[in-house]
């Protein structure tokens, strides 16, 4: 899997699980120079708010494109499939466009 850069050696360092459960309020250590690497707190925050609504609204517009009458099989397939697919969407977006940002130097 493709690491993201440190922001201030440049070094390909980070994981994408790494930088998905960053938040703006968490810093990790960059393991070559010690640079403590987070994500800033504006951009984050909107594509985390976005990335909270968008899987509900994908999962009931999956459900609404079901014919009815549906089961309570046909509602849950629909509405966890168009959910499912609204988190991959936050997972790809938070790791496209939310950049890393140097908080301190050790």
């Amino acid at each position: 899997m493709n690491k993201h850069k440190c922001p201030s050696c440049d070094v390909p360092l980070i994981s994408v699980w790494q930088k998905l459960w960053l938040g703006p309020l968490r810093k990790i250590e960059c393991k070559n120079c010690g640079a403590f690497v987070s994500v800033p707190m504006f951009k984050s925050s909107v594509v985390m708010v976005t990335g909270t609504v968008v899987p509900w609204v994908l999962g009931f517009f999956a459900f609404s494109l079901v014919p009815k009458p549906v089961g309570a099989l046909g509602f849950v397939v629909s509405f966890f499939s168009g959910f499912i697919l609204g988190v991959v969407l936050f997972f790809w977006f938070y790791n496209r466009y939310v950049p890393l940002v140097v908080k301190s130097q050790k």
